[in-house]
């Protein structure tokens, strides 16, 4: 005999068993993560769809907000059931964070209005 290893029948044929399994797991393993990929890919699919109805939910909902935050609607409010007026200049007071107050009034200065301020107190004012 010579150098060469000589493999014995029953060793070749332990060695095709192991390829043919192992052929066979990996066929497994393929067409498992084939289908889980597809599973996957579904899913994502779906949650795209709920994404893009989300966010055409969340613009109508923006736009309803802007809808009810318009100022001609919040007066037309304010004026109808709750009855709400606008006070008068004499009428308006500012408080500073100090918690001291002063009252505020516009004046007319040429064709605009411009802030005065009156340092009377609400006592002084008959108020």
């Amino acid at each position: 005999m010579s150098g060469r290893a000589v493999l014995s029948r029953g060793t070749g044929s332990w060695l095709a068993v192991t390829v043919l399994l192992a052929f066979c797991a990996v066929a497994i393993a393929l067409v498992y993560t084939r289908h889980e990929s597809r599973q996957l890919f579904v899913e994502l699919q779906k949650l795209s769809k709920e994404r893009d109805a989300l966010q055409i939910e969340w613009r109508q909902l923006q736009l309803e907000q802007h809808a009810y935050a318009a100022h001609g609607r919040i007066e037309e409010k304010a004026i109808g059931p709750l009855s709400l007026v606008r006070p008068q200049t004499g009428d308006i007071f500012l408080i500073t964070d100090q918690g001291d107050y002063r009252f505020v009034g516009l004046k007319p200065v040429g064709d605009e209005l411009q802030s005065i301020a009156d340092t009377a107190t609400p006592n002084e004012r008959g108020l």
